[in-house]
């Protein structure tokens, strides 16, 4: 569309990374907002307690999209402090002390 502004341009912006991050990531796809919401709700009624393995296959199939979708969505949620990302091992819900959850 030709009211939003080309992501090389918004690197220019010196926003916050945060910011920047998750502006990219909400406007690339539909399904993108879908697995966010579905991963976000589970996590916060509990339904994935902390340390769950979030496999982005498994969830794809869920969810009923690709795979692309479900990893920014998992981007996205790390941002927000809700999951960690390992390389080579994979996303799961962030384990957090009573200080981080306040």
């Amino acid at each position: 569309r030709k009211d939003r502004m080309p992501v090389s341009r918004m690197r220019n912006l010196n926003l916050p990374l945060l910011y920047t991050r998750v502006c990219l990531f909400t406007d690339v796809n539909v399904n993108t907002d879908v697995a966010y919401e579905y991963v976000r709700k589970r996590i916060l009624s509990g339904e994935y307690p902390p340390g769950h393995a979030l496999l982005t296959e498994a969830l794809a199939n869920e969810i009923q999209v690709s795979r692309t979708p479900v990893r920014d969505a998992l981007l996205i949620l790390e941002t927000y402090g809700l999951v960690t990302i390992n390389a080579h091992l994979g996303a799961s819900v962030k384990k957090m002390d009573l200080k981080e959850f306040r």
